[in-house]
């Protein structure tokens, strides 16, 4: 392991790094297309070496010829990764891997694009989930818990912690999920260093536990949400993995983000799984604190749901789940669970219309019940609401390196 994760960092990643600079953000090469060439075949050469090493042979033959038709088709012209994307095999538990595309970072430092990327990392699940799988078996699991050992920037730098199918550039939508990886080593820094920085000068909220945890058993309270989360995408009158076209619609995915996470909450405080108390703490205060603290929070999916929740809560969460106090917002826990209940329900209730467009645009009504619809380029309006926006981002958090 310590062989690959050197190549990969005084290697490799400096090549993409530099290789960077040539792509714009459908992937293409903009300039420099010689430099980019020569480049690229050194990123191919040491690539296959990794994959050897790892024997991720059916993927390294794809990964070429993904390669190849890029060079044929000319640099100059978007990529596609469609043929190593459907033959990678994710990892077992305790399995390494490495993979290399076009990549779209979510929440990284970098300008949304498909820039090229990669990643070593390995899996591991933890023992804190067995009792819980046995309790809600997944119906079709296909996420894998990873701690991420090196990688390019897209991954390294920022809070992206994420890697689907539907981010790597193909020539045509991706509609099916065969893998959901999650870097969860990462999220130890990310909730110490930015998410309770802002939770400290935003929010009046007694008895959070969530800041004093370690490394190593925060990487698996952070699994306990993860698998519920992913389950709950897999529940309901519209499961995700059966409408994943229409759930990747921004405010359609929005709520689908809202529900699932509200669900985990509402499941963990009634059974008291391991780290239950952790998992409340994490979601409302991602979703509610650090999600919408994005630099472009109204055009950011996963800011929206955050600003969106914040405001419904404050609207018309069950007596008033979030009000004003001494300077900060106080966050009753209590009123809020049952306004998570009721939020609940009333998303389910939308995804029982049948038709698609039909659904989409009362999703969207629902959605513009909370949030004005924004100019140019932005999705939203950040409402009167959100009481805590000003201050939040004017909260001053370090750029995060792994």
């Amino acid at each position: 392991m310590e062989w690959i994760r050197n190549k990969v960092i005084t290697e490799l990643c400096p090549r993409i790094h530099e290789f960077n600079k040539f792509q714009n953000a459908t992937g293409a090469i903009a300039r420099s297309l010689d430099k980019a060439e020569y480049l690229l075949d050194e990123i191919t050469a040491l690539s296959a070496e990794i994959l050897d090493a790892l024997k991720q042979s059916d993927y390294a033959v794809q990964l070429n010829k993904d390669f190849g038709e890029w060079k044929r088709i000319g640099l100059n012209n978007a990529p596609c990764f469609k043929r190593s994307l459907e033959s990678y095999v994710p990892p077992i538990d305790g399995g390494q891997t490495f993979y290399l595309a076009s990549i779209i970072t979510p929440n990284s430092h970098k300008e949304k694009g498909y820039w090229l990327e990669c990643f070593f990392a390995q899996r591991k699940e933890p023992d804190v989930l067995l009792p819980i799988m046995a309790d809600l078996p997944h119906p079709q699991n296909v996420s894998q818990t990873m701690q991420l050992i090196a990688s390019s920037s897209g991954f390294s730098v920022g809070h992206c912690l994420v890697f689907f199918p539907e981010n790597v550039k193909t020539r045509n939508k991706v509609d099916k999920q065969h893998f959901a990886m999650f870097f969860f080593n990462k999220f130890h820094a990310i909730y110490q260093k930015d998410t309770l920085r802002r939770v400290g000068s935003l929010f009046d909220f007694q008895g959070q536990t969530s800041q004093l945890l370690s490394a190593e058993n925060c990487y698996a309270a952070r699994t306990v949400w993860g698998y519920l989360h992913d389950y709950y995408h897999h529940c309901g009158p519209r499961p995700f993995n059966k409408n994943i076209q229409v759930k990747m619609n921004f405010w359609v995915g929005v709520l689908e983000e809202i529900k699932v996470d509200c669900l985990t909450i509402l499941r963990v405080q009634k059974h008291h799984y391991t780290w239950w108390r952790e998992v409340t703490d994490f979601i409302l205060f991602e979703r509610l604190a650090r999600y919408p603290a994005q630099h472009d929070a109204t055009s950011n999916f996963d800011a929206a749901t955050g600003v969106l929740l914040f405001s419904w809560l404050k609207r018309r969460g069950h007596g008033i789940s979030i009000s004003n106090h001494t300077g900060k917002v106080l966050l009753n826990l209590e009123k809020c669970l049952i306004g998570l209940n009721i939020l609940v329900q009333e998303i389910e209730e939308l995804e029982s219309i049948e038709d698609n467009a039909t659904y989409k645009q009362a999703v969207e009504n629902y959605v513009m019940q909370e949030l004005q619809p924004g100019n140019d380029n932005e999705r939203y309006n950040i409402p009167d609401d959100y009481l805590i926006h000003k201050k939040n981002m004017n909260v001053s958090v370090p750029v995060l390196f792994f």
